[in-house]
């Protein structure tokens, strides 16, 4: 019978030990969850804060594509405008290459020196 008292002290002793530490480790947790729970609040605060902004600076990425498309063509048109000059000019450089002295100094004086002319 005194073995049976003492594993019946045991056990209940173990339940005891096990009852404090349940007791007190889910105290423990509920504040954990507390801290968890504000951290999590913070955190998605955080980011609609940051979804917020990369909307925004997605708007302002197409607004900047569009401003690079219509510089782009004008650079274009720019290079297109300066290779026909380049093309005029040369051919207004070919042309007196193959002018006698005559042609020369009427192309520089504008004065003309044939005597068929009106």
């Amino acid at each position: 019978m005194d073995k049976c008292k003492a594993i019946l002290l045991i056990a209940i002793l173990c339940l005891l030990v096990l009852a404090y530490f349940f007791w007190f480790g889910q105290s423990g947790r509920n504040s954990d969850h507390g801290n968890n729970k504000e951290q999590i609040k913070s955190l998605q605060q955080q980011n609609d804060s940051l979804r917020k902004n990369n909307v925004q600076l997605d708007k302002q990425v197409v607004r900047l594509k569009i401003d690079t498309d219509s510089l782009m063509k004008l650079v274009r048109i720019d290079q297109q405008k300066i290779s026909e000059l380049k093309k005029n000019e040369n051919e207004k450089i070919i042309a007196i290459d193959n002018f006698d002295n005559n042609e020369l100094f009427d192309f520089f004086s504008g004065i003309k020196t044939d005597s068929t002319a009106n």
